[in-house]
């Protein structure tokens, strides 16, 4: 992806035609992976040899997320108010049924403030909204990002509790 706002204004950058910049930089990635020329690279002769790897596309746009879904292999869709990421799931497969990774923010404390961004709880709470998503988008792949400041053994040690109430299906989340 291009990169937003949380990344970029810090910077002052601002990046112009978006989506021509991610088309160019995919365009050229894949001509490098798949060892093959095109417009402003040349294989050069000590070049591993070319293979196919899946390529997805991170944005919140509709624009770039409609155009994922006719030339990316999937499309990574992380940072959305939870309440609008039906519109985003159906840009990405709105061309063709392209492979979706959902990644939702996650907050175990009790005393998190409410944040539309994410899923908030105990480990049981948040794997019933991990249940929610993927009940109602199908995703191929699902993750979470951990964004309270709690050691990293404690949220790591939450993070696969909540999978593990994932794993067993929704009828043993609490």
């Amino acid at each position: 992806g291009v990169g937003g706002g949380l990344t970029l204004d810090p910077f002052g950058l601002r990046p112009e035609r978006p989506v021509a910049l991610v088309r160019d930089a995919i365009r050229t990635a894949r001509a490098v992976i798949q060892r093959q020329h095109s417009d402003g690279y040349e294989v050069p002769v000590h070049a591993a040899p070319g293979r196919q790897v899946p390529i997805y596309v991170a944005s919140k746009g509709e624009q770039i997320n409609r155009w994922a879904s006719r030339e990316a292999d999937g499309a990574f869709l992380s940072g959305f108010d939870l309440a609008q990421l039906d519109p985003a799931v159906d840009w990405a497969r709105s061309v063709r049924p392209i492979r979706v990774a959902l990644y939702a923010s996650v907050r175990f404390r009790d005393a998190a403030p409410d944040d539309p961004t994410s899923l908030r709880g105990s480990p049981q709470a948040v794997a019933e909204g991990l249940a929610s998503l993927i009940d109602r988008h199908r995703p191929e792949s699902i993750g979470i990002a951990l964004v309270d400041g709690d050691p990293l053994p404690l949220m790591i040690e939450r993070a696969l509790e909540t999978f593990e109430h994932v794993r067993r299906g929704t009828s043993a989340v609490a």
